[in-house]
């Protein structure tokens, strides 16, 4: 389990809550290591949301799933069906999470003209979300 607060400059501070390792995932460095003090960190840590491991994966998986159809069809019906189904998701999916790979972006996979480039970046920041979950 995670602990998470969105910064204003579009990072997102997490920790292991077994050890207090803090960690800073941004869309450009991924995740890595704070330099600031525990003492610091828990000062910066006010209104926290959780991110579980399960929901990045989660999240994960079904975006995977969805692109990789999406990538291949012919149909236009079937990518509308698609998008209308990732928008259903988003719009219950984890909002730190949300926030994390939309960057700010408040229609991330939610345009129409910009989900065929939106869920690429989605699904490859899940990925180095997942490979840099124990670094």
């Amino acid at each position: 389990m995670y602990t998470a607060q969105i910064l204003k400059r579009n990072a997102l501070p997490l920790r292991y809550d077994s050890d207090n390792t803090r960690l800073l995932y941004t869309p450009q460095q991924g995740l890595h290591r704070s330099c600031n003090s525990v003492e610091d960190n828990e000062k910066d840590m006010t209104d926290n949301i959780q991110i579980t491991k399960d929901s990045i994966e989660q999240t994960y998986c079904l975006l995977h799933q969805k692109w990789r159809i999406y990538l291949h069809s012919t149909m236009e019906w079937q990518k509308d069906d698609i998008e209308y189904a990732v928008a259903q998701y988003v719009e219950s999916m984890n909002k730190a999470l949300y926030t994390a790979l939309s960057a700010g972006n408040d229609r991330f996979l939610l345009s129409h003209t910009t989900f065929a480039s939106d869920m690429p970046k989605a699904v490859e920041t899940l990925e180095h979300m997942m490979a840099q979950e124990h670094p």
